[in-house]
């Protein structure tokens, strides 16, 4: 798994990588499903724990 960031790139060890949370891809407002990727995402954001 590859951390991607404005400073570069940065692998990340597989056993933190089975630790973090299963986040989906940001919505492509361009992609003919466009309206069910902003669902699936508000439904993912909606159900994760707020700390």
């Amino acid at each position: 798994m590859i951390l991607s960031t404005s400073s570069g790139d940065f692998p990340i060890p597989p056993s933190v990588a089975r630790r973090l949370p299963n986040v989906p891809a940001l919505p492509d407002l361009s992609a003919p499903n466009a309206r069910i990727q902003l669902a699936d995402f508000r439904d993912w954001l909606d159900a994760s724990p707020v700390t």
